[in-house]
């Protein structure tokens, strides 16, 4: 089962182009089975929309609907355990979605589908 970050999400759903082929492959994959996505990434997302960094004329709510409309994505709600791994962790990127992330997909025992190289140092179960 893997977990996606915000970036991947959103090139999943718009510019698939963009992603790795071994992190298409890993989506196509878990697509068979289930895809999970932290509720952190649709905060995020909603902060770039409310910025005007992202261009979405369906709004998150929209956003959301579709995401869920293809069937094997879930949404994953961000618990206490998740708050609390992520200000513990040892980890120079201050980024609180990209802790949020890492402290999930270790928690859940999840791949993360992420490019970005500062989570690949983090976490070993990084996949791009």
């Amino acid at each position: 089962m893997i977990l996606l970050d915000t970036h991947a999400l959103l090139w999943y759903t718009h510019k698939p182009d963009e992603l790795s082929q071994r992190a298409l492959k890993e989506i196509e994959a878990a697509s068979r089975a289930i895809i999970y996505v932290s509720a952190a990434s649709l905060w995020e997302i909603a902060l770039k929309v409310n910025k005007g960094q992202l261009p979405y004329e369906l709004g998150i709510p929209g956003y959301r609907n579709q995401i869920y409309s293809l069937g094997y994505i879930s949404i994953l709600p961000v618990d206490e355990w998740a708050f609390m791994d992520a200000a513990m962790m040892e980890f120079p990127h201050r980024d609180p979605v990209d802790r949020i992330l890492i402290a999930t997909a270790k928690r859940r025992k999840l791949k993360l589908v992420s490019c970005d190289p500062q989570i690949k140092k983090a976490y070993k179960k990084t996949v791009w």
